[in-house]
């Protein structure tokens, strides 16, 4: 019988060339999924976690929905008051809010952009188990899409989809970019995987070659548009071109990392919420510092082993630093950059049977996909060492069963 870490990655890619032909038949999805991003094992989390977890993204969303606090993010970022900008009227699909377990949740980032949601939905299926949010997520994440299109424009119809990434056959994850083309084509529309540099403008619209794009589903990790290879797609957006889902008001709204500094200090941004509303967010929070702004940056360095640094525009956990390893180069690097610093909350840890039928502990996080505050799905990554990588044999995504 199939056992183990190998077995498991076997039996996935039969799943995953059951679910997504078209993609098994024109790639070597074998070359195109690391062996450690996907995990045999499986997460418990209790009904109290995930209840909290629910109230707070809810919480999260009523906040965002305030006119009040929209119009804050609009008139503080300058990308929204350039002349012509439209503020678009959709959300975002594939948000992600992202979790330690302390053991109470605690939020560590909100993210745009969240990857891996189809490469999870495949091990769901791969270990036979249900989605605890009881959902189909494959069709629960088009009908999102569909969703933010008829929100964008009420009178216009979706026909072409573009999956928006720089260089997306070399990203790490260009199979998921591949299952969401075969899944956007199943449902009835022509999808393209792109670089920003693939698209153009033309007569006040975006195109693929000669294929207008309505819809762009955003991969991209240049939040705002900001550089000079997204200066085209800057301008679509601002000025509704196409709809761009996830987009760059979202981000300044929710997954600005400018945010979770904000809300854990300026309690006048939450003054839309209940005050029960209000302390379900600071007791989920970790407390923030911005380091840019602070009048006594020596406090950090004294203070640094209970601190987790923090790039304000970071993703995936790229020039983050937990504060007990920082040395002096560091630290000066720190203070000259936009960073925050948020208190550590260490991960939980959990222990593995391997391959090998020896036991190893894993540290967890857990990733749970939102669309307009309404949790989909969730996920927990395991890994061994300081940050949470794709490299731990025996760890990786792995899914999310609900303890009674």
């Amino acid at each position: 019988m199939l056992t183990g870490i190998m077995a498991f990655y076997e039996l996935y890619l039969e799943q995953l060339h059951k679910d997504f032909p078209t993609t098994s038949k024109n790639h070597d999805t074998s070359k195109l999924l690391n062996r450690n991003l996907i995990s045999s094992q499986k997460f418990e989390i209790s009904i109290d976690a995930i209840q909290n977890i629910r109230k707070f993204v809810t919480a999260i969303y009523k906040l965002r929905d305030a006119p009040e606090y929209q119009d804050r993010i609009l008139t503080t970022h300058p990308l929204f008051r350039e002349p012509g900008f439209i503020k678009p009227k959709n959300y975002s699909a594939l948000m992600s809010f992202d979790f330690h377990l302390a053991p109470q949740p605690k939020l560590i980032e909100i993210n745009t952009n969240a990857s891996s949601s189809l490469i999870i939905t495949e091990s769901y299926k791969t270990q036979k188990m249900k989605n605890i949010f009881e959902n189909d997520f494959e069709k629960d994440i088009v009908a999102c899409f569909e969703k933010e299109f008829k929100l964008w424009s009420p009178s216009r119809k979706l026909k072409a989809i573009a999956i928006v990434d720089e260089n997306p056959s070399e990203q790490k994850l260009y199979l998921e970019f591949l299952m969401y083309q075969e899944l956007f084509t199943r449902a009835g529309y022509r999808c393209v995987i792109a670089d920003p540099k693939d698209l153009t403008l033309r007569d006040d619209k975006l195109f693929y070659a000669e294929l207008e794009i309505d819809l762009v589903y955003n991969r991209h990790t240049d939040f705002y548009f900001s550089t000079p290879e997204c200066k085209h797609l800057r301008e679509a957006y601002s000025k509704a071109y196409a709809c761009f889902s996830p987009h760059p008001f979202e981000y300044a709204m929710l997954a600005d990392k400018q945010r979770l500094f904000e809300f854990s200090t300026a309690a006048e941004i939450l003054a839309s919420l209940t005050k029960s509303e209000q302390a379900l967010i600071h007791e989920v929070l970790l407390k923030s510092h911005d380091v840019s702004t602070s009048q006594d940056q020596e406090w950090f360095w004294t203070n640094k082993k209970s601190l987790f640094f923090k790039p304000k525009r970071s993703f995936g956990g790229k020039a983050s630093y937990r504060g007990q390893g920082v040395t002096q180069g560091v630290f000066a690097n720190i203070k000259a950059g936009e960073y925050l610093a948020q208190e550590f909350a260490p991960p939980s840890e959990v222990e593995a049977k391997l391959e090998d039928d020896s036991v190893t502990t894993f540290k967890t996080d857990l990733r749970f996909y939102v669309y307009q505050g309404r949790v989909q799905q969730g996920v927990a990554r395991l890994w061994r060492g300081q940050m949470t990588n794709i490299n731990s044999l025996g760890g990786g995504l792995t899914p999310l069963f609900q303890k009674s």
